[in-house]
């Protein structure tokens, strides 16, 4: 009996270890994407401080990119801790609501509606918004700044 208790405490004592290991990876996995990009500010504070501005798309041909660029031009965002937002789009004044999902990877705007947007955020700073989302089928990166 004193053998089956030697084995039992030993595989018993390497499964813990075994979870430990796992969960200490999977935290280490999730809890950066909680994080905001800057230490010392939340996400949240990090895009409802101050107005975000338009600066430049990436990752798509030379025509596109120059496209986008003209018609977003003038384009700014004020998100407030409320969850609501302000924009100045196309050249109109517009409003609605955002959220972010359970890591603050990513920033629903209008979530439910027929205009629900999601942009997952690439990089979130006190200077910097990157994010990429999808326009009329294509995968763009936007960059806005303050």
């Amino acid at each position: 009996m004193a053998v089956v208790y030697k084995i039992w405490l030993m595989l018993f004592q390497k499964m813990n270890t075994i979870f430990l290991l796992t969960s200490c990876i999977i935290a280490g996995l999730i809890l950066p994407a909680c994080s905001s990009d800057e230490p010392g500010m939340s996400r949240t504070a990090l895009l409802t401080t101050l107005p975000w501005k338009f600066s430049n798309a990436e990752n798509l041909d030379p025509v596109t990119t120059a496209t986008l660029e003209a018609v977003l031009q003038g384009t700014t965002y004020t998100y407030k801790a409320d969850g609501t937002y302000l924009a100045l789009l196309y050249g109109f004044n517009t409003s609605g609501s955002w959220v972010f999902n359970m890591d603050k990877s990513q920033i629903t705007l209008d979530p439910g509606s027929n205009t629900e947007e999601v942009l997952t955020i690439t990089s979130l700073t006190s200077e910097e918004l990157l994010y990429t989302t999808l326009d009329s089928g294509i995968t763009v990166t936007l960059r806005y700044i303050h």
